[in-house]
């Protein structure tokens, strides 16, 4: 995909949930926000607070809806 990028944002997981690579999960939890040392600026951080297992999408990306 030639426009494609990447989007991430920092996330604190409860000490118990362990995940393999391409996991899939669905996360709730509490949006707040931290000092994140490497960028010296305060960024959103999502603490996690109940997690359910996801089997992957058929279409793993995000598009911009253009209405």
């Amino acid at each position: 995909m030639a426009d494609s990028g990447i989007f991430g944002m920092l996330i604190e997981f409860p000490d118990d949930a362990a995940f393999k690579n391409d996991d899939w999960a669905t996360v709730t939890g509490e949006v707040s926000t931290m000092y994140y040392q490497p960028f010296k600026k305060t960024i959103p951080v999502l603490k996690v607070t109940k997690v359910k297992r996801e089997q992957a999408p058929k279409d793993p990306y995000v598009y911009r809806n253009n209405q």
